[in-house]
This record gives structure tokens, C-alpha cells and sequence, in this order.
């Protein structure tokens, strides 16, 4: 059900992903051993899927708190991947957001940090994630941009 809400074009569809996510994580309180199970990255990564494709207003700002509340958690179940942050910027780039260009470029610095720091394979940048940062850069403030040409002319592995 959140993989068809996830890919959905309805108008709520994003809204209606987080709605069955919070019930995975109530129902996961409460469990017992024919509860269904508990929600992953992947799960969390659906509904920021869906939160990148939705137009309505405050999508991005959506994501981008799913994001945050997954890169704080204690829960490794639900730790961020590429897949979560691409997905963020995504919706920031597409969004109204003032300022989404810069906002991208330091989330696009946070997953390069975050991969330094514990050289998980999971949070390996990928050329879709600078993609991402500089088609929204490219009409909004080119010069935010300037920080990932390192990264993008860097040969990939």
C-alpha cells in the first residue's frame, strides 16, 4: 500500500504515504508477533519519494523534516541512503522554497559529510544527487553551484 501511494499522482498521495507510515510506527509500538513489520529506510524512503513528486505547497519542507528526524534517529532500521537524500533534493529543487538552491547545495554537503565520516556505501554520493543540486542551481543562483563542480568533475568509482 505505501509503494502504490508512493508512486501515485493523486494529490494526497504523499500525504496518504506519511499517513500509513505513522501507522507502521504506531502499530510497531504496540506489536505483537502478527503485527506486520516495522517500518525500514525503504519505508521512509517511499514516502520521501512521494513528497518529491508532490506539488503542493510545504512538500519539500516535508521531506526535508523526514529527513532530519531519520539522520537523528537511534534506530539503524531507519537510517538515511542516498535514495533518502536524493529524493529531498529532489523536492527542494522542484519546490518554491526561497532560497532551495542554497538549501540544496548544504544538504548535498551533509551527504558528502555524512559519507567521510562512516564511509557506508549506502551514503555513497551519486551523480544523481549533484544532478539534482545543479538543475536547481543552474536557474536560481548559479553561484551556489560552485562548491559541487569539485565534487561532480571528480572521476566516479
Amino acid at each position: 500500500m505505501l509503494s502504490a501511494w508512493s508512486h501515485s499522482s493523486h494529490v494526497n498521495a504523499a500525504a496518504q504515504a506519511e499517513r500509513i507510515l505513522q501507522d507502521m510506527v504506531t502499530a510497531n509500538r504496540q506489536a505483537t508477533d502478527t503485527d506486520p513489520p516495522a517500518p525500514n529506510t525503504v519505508s521512509y524512503d517511499s514516502v520521501l519519494h512521494a513528497w518529491s513528486k508532490s506539488q503542493l505547497p510545504g512538500a519539500a519542507t516535508r521531506a526535508q523534516a523526514i529527513l532530519e528526524f531519520m539522520i537523528h534517529s537511534q534506530q539503524a532500521a531507519i537510517a538515511p541512503d542516498i535514495f533518502s537524500f536524493t529524493s529531498v533534493l529532489d523536492a527542494l529543487v522542484k519546490s518554491k522554497v526561497p532560497g532551495k538552491a542554497a538549501q540544496a547545495s548544504q544538504l548535498l554537503d551533509k551527504l558528502v559529510t555524512m559519507y567521510a565520516e562512516t564511509e557506508d556505501d549506502h551514503l555513497r554520493p551519486s551523480q544523481v544527487a549533484y544532478n539534482a543540486v545543479l538543475n536547481g542551481c543552474k536557474y536560481y543562483a548559479p553561484m551556489t553551484c560552485v562548491s559541487c563542480v569539485p565534487y561532480v568533475l571528480q572521476p566516479w568509482e
